[in-house]
């Protein structure tokens, strides 16, 4: 793939590039597979799918530029590959992939499916402890009934129809009990109101349910997911400038000796790797360190023969 017109910069920052779109990219993935199931985002199966969408894009940015396909110094490479990781690996888009990474894609699709399965199971679970909740709280005080009942028939776009549902099941008391009967008819109230906008609040302000059972729905409008979506991508971030280099000298020293050897770098990427080199070299800095340390070693043992150390 010809992408000469490409700005040539620090492959760093096209790993980063990679990854602020990789995270835009895995957000919309996940939030579309799991947009019909309230609470999503609260449930930890979520952030292992969001964490699996946004590394795959890196791994596969890493792997281009081993077997020749990119650069990584290629600014373009790295938006294309970030945004477009998906048609890549479906062997729908350029660059191509390596013949051995031609089936991933199926597999990870897989991975991602039964990973929604888990959260949509985890979903119905607390759904249906909320139900129940609520169930036993209305049906213990006749006030949470009541508040029920009204609040129900003012919602009902036909409260006449909404009246003979409770009277039908009423009318068969001697036949379901009256624990089955109050359950029923609470369970037809509750089904109209939830046809409702904002019908939890509903519930909550009419105190038909409690504080304690309001929470504990899944939404993901609770303050704390909203963070979480907010805050982990930037921790994502930081924790990449950090551990390339930028925040950590050393590592930034051995990231340029890397680079040095690197087989298909390209001519500005060279001489990008020698000038900061070069500069290491210079620093006052890095002189005292090489005197202190040749020092410590002539007062130490004697150094093997074709072996120096400066550890650094």
């Amino acid at each position: 793939m010809d992408l000469s017109f490409s700005p040539d910069v620090d492959a760093r920052i096209c790993y980063l590039i990679v990854l602020v779109c990789a995270l835009l990219a895995a957000y919309r993935q996940v939030d579309r597979r799991l947009e019909t199931f309230p609470g999503s985002w609260t449930e930890s199966p979520t952030w292992l799918l969001y964490a699996s969408y946004a590394l795959v894009p890196v791994g596969l940015f890493w792997l281009l530029d081993r077997t020749g396909a990119i650069n990584d110094t290629s600014a373009v490479a790295a938006a294309l590959v970030g945004v477009g990781y998906e048609r890549i690996l479906s062997g729908k888009g350029s660059p191509r992939v390596p013949g051995p990474l031609a089936g991933f894609w199926a597999p990870f699709v897989t991975f991602a499916d039964s990973v929604t399965a888990r959260v949509s199971r985890r979903i119905a679970e607390r759904i249906f402890r909320f139900d129940r909740r609520l169930i036993d709280e209305v049906a213990a005080d006749p006030q949470r009934s009541d508040a029920l009942k009204g609040l129900a028939r003012s919602l009902a776009r036909d409260v006449q129809a909404l009246d003979r549902k409770i009277e039908e099941i009423e009318a068969k008391r001697s036949t379901l009990g009256d624990r089955l009967t109050r359950e029923k008819q609470i369970l037809t109230l509750y089904a109209e109101v939830a046809q409702a906008p904002r019908w939890l609040e509903l519930l909550r302000d009419a105190q038909v349910i409690s504080g304690a059972t309001f929470a504990s729905y899944p939404t993901d409008g609770g303050v704390g997911s909203r963070v979480a979506v907010i805050v982990l991508p930037v921790a994502f971030v930081l924790a990449f400038l950090a551990l390339s280099g930028k925040l950590i000298g050393p590592i930034d020293r051995e990231y340029h000796l890397w680079r040095l050897d690197k087989v298909n770098a390209t001519a500005t990427d060279q001489w990008r790797t020698r000038e900061a080199l070069a500069a290491y070299v210079a620093d006052p800095a890095t002189t005292a360190a090489v005197s202190a340390r040749v020092a410590e070693l002539a007062r130490g043992p004697a150094m093997q023969p074709g072996r120096v150390d400066l550890a650094l």
